[in-house]
């Protein structure tokens, strides 16, 4: 029995130099843990208390502030779409007379009495000039009253032959020269806006006589013997010359 003893002692002062005490309790395969395992048991508990995973990158993963948050789409180019400023908004239509079609005049109010120049009278917003007779109205400039139409009418020889007929700008501005000469050596000079419009019956009726055009249509009629007129188109929409 002392033997046994003393073996036994041997064998454990043996293991304690080595590291290597076996404890007892072997598990079921047989082997027993060591002191190093035991501290590598240890170890990588402490590991798994730190694991990366308790502060997975999923905590405060991306998705969090995902760019859809903010997504381009709240401040999509359809809420500021070219539309609310459509180039309809401010069509021409929306300043006075830019919505006549081309050949229209402006719808002017009539005056609340005629003017002194309109020697023939007024209808409604046109004035018109007479100028019947021989040199009735030649040599002169003959002006038409502002925001009105004008209708010279040169009957006769020499009617309005030399003379400057001048209309307004917003309004129509026509002339009916009939007669031999009757607006020779003329100058018609139209609104911008109004239409434009002179007609030479006779010999000579027009003969060196000219018109300007305003942007508006523009037109001549010519019969006779030498009743052209020499007409500036200009801008005109419209621009039909005899």
């Amino acid at each position: 029995m002392r033997r046994v003893y003393m073996a036994l002692g041997l064998a454990l002062f043996v293991g304690c130099r080595s590291g290597e005490v076996e404890l007892p309790g072997a598990d079921a395969d047989g082997a027993t843990d060591t002191v190093d395992d035991t501290q590598g048991d240890t170890g990588s508990v402490t590991d798994g208390d730190t694991d990366a995973g308790d502060t997975d990158a999923g905590d405060t993963d991306a998705g969090d502030t995902d760019a859809g948050d903010t997504d381009a789409g709240d401040t999509d180019a359809g809420d500021t779409d070219a539309g609310d400023t459509d180039a309809g908004d401010t069509d021409a239509g929306d300043t006075d007379g830019g919505a006549l079609a081309c050949g229209d005049d402006l719808d002017l109010a009539a005056p609340g009495s005629c003017p002194p120049q309109c020697t023939g009278g007024c209808d409604g917003a046109t004035c018109r000039v007479d100028c019947s007779g021989l040199s009735a109205c030649s040599d002169r400039v003959l002006d038409c009253p502002g925001d009105m139409h004008c209708a010279f009418t040169c009957s006769g020889v020499d009617a309005c032959a030399r003379s400057t007929l001048r209309c307004d700008d917003r309004g129509a501005c026509r002339a009916d020269c009939t007669g031999t000469g009757a607006c020779a050596g003329m100058d018609l000079q139209c609104g911008a806006q109004g239409t434009c419009d002179v007609r030479c019956a006779g010999t000579g009726a027009c003969v060196f006589g000219g018109m300007d055009c305003g942007d508006n249509a523009c037109a001549s009629t010519c019969s006779g013997t030498g009743a052209s007129i020499d007409t500036d188109c200009g801008d005109s929409c419209d621009c039909d010359p005899c």
